[in-house]
């Protein structure tokens, strides 16, 4: 796979070990992964990275995931970037508080590794990228 062809995923997280667990799973499958474990770094790194996926935990210090998702979704740069929201959290109404957030797909943690690729697989495949200015 060329590095042109290779996707780029955003992955926020405060828990090390998810980072480290996701990143391995997803660049043995051809991803590239760029970590980031605050909301706060998530909005500098997606400026800059472009990702065409992000995969943002719900449950974080400072900045939670849905105002992460929410910030992210603002910018006109950014909007077109699917989101995958996560959590390992009990509330019932998560889906429904992710697409509210503008999430474009939901998954609780622990999940299935295969359908966790195929959600990936699809969000990548589902990025609008951005118009250029006129």
């Amino acid at each position: 796979m060329t590095s042109e062809s290779m996707k780029i995923v955003l992955l926020i997280d405060d828990d090390p070990t998810m980072i480290e667990m996701v990143e391995d799973f997803l660049e043995s499958h051809g991803y590239h992964v760029i970590p980031a474990t605050t909301g706060e770094q998530a909005l500098i790194k997606a400026e800059i990275s472009k990702p065409d996926v992000l995969i943002l935990d719900v449950m974080m210090p400072g900045m939670d995931g849905y105002d992460t998702c929410r910030h992210l979704k603002k910018d006109p740069r950014l909007r077109g970037v699917p989101v995958i929201m996560f959590t390992a959290g009990a509330d019932p109404k998560f889906q429904q508080r992710a697409f509210e957030a503008g999430a474009d797909f939901c998954i609780s943690k622990p999940f299935d590794l295969d359908r966790f690729l195929n959600v990936v697989s699809m969000a990548a495949a589902k990025r609008v990228k951005p118009s250029p200015p006129s």
